[in-house]
């Protein structure tokens, strides 16, 4: 039997910190489950979010991607892109 890991978000931690908070009277220990959780949905928002900034940034270094042609002042990739390119004319 295998275990799919399902990363920890900020929603649960959020739960898990309010249950924890609540049984021990308001007050959370930094080693307890509910800092750990914190720690590691920050963890996790942060790596996702290096992700999708490097797939933003490889779609606007792409010419045949919209993101390229928007990231140059164009509304989307014009249908002459592939001659524009070669001319060094990627600008409106």
């Amino acid at each position: 039997m295998s275990h799919k890991k399902t990363p920890m978000t900020p929603a649960a931690a959020a739960r898990i910190q309010r249950a924890v908070a609540k049984q021990q009277g308001g007050t959370v220990v930094s080693n307890s489950v509910a800092a750990r959780a914190q720690r590691a949905a920050a963890n996790n928002n942060t790596a996702q979010q290096v992700q999708t900034n490097e797939l933003n940034r490889s779609k606007q270094l792409n010419p045949n991607n919209n993101e390229y042609w928007k990231s140059h002042g164009f509304n989307q990739r014009p249908k002459d892109w592939e001659q524009r390119i070669e001319q060094g004319k990627t600008k409106p």
